[in-house]
């Protein structure tokens, strides 16, 4: 893979570009995060959802965890330009 291109939806700031790594590091993280939150989560939905509860903690963790880590690295470009 190649370093220092542009991201994707971003817009380009000054002459410089950061690299994608702050935004893989983030994901991995926010998942292995989610993936060890899943029984808590699923035992607090328990009580709305019943049996559903498993099947939407797995989707809403597959729609908010690559939005957070797209935010994270927004906001490292941010704070670092």
């Amino acid at each position: 893979m190649k370093l220092g291109g542009q991201l994707p939806n971003r817009t380009k700031l000054d002459k410089s570009f950061f690299s994608p790594w702050v935004d893989r590091f983030s994901l991995v993280f926010l998942t292995i995060a989610g993936i060890i939150s899943i029984p808590k989560i699923e035992s607090i939905l328990d009580y709305w959802f019943g049996s559903w509860s498993l099947g939407v903690t797995i989707c809403g963790l597959i729609v908010t965890i690559p939005l957070l880590a797209t935010s994270i690295g927004k906001l490292y470009v941010r704070t670092r330009s």
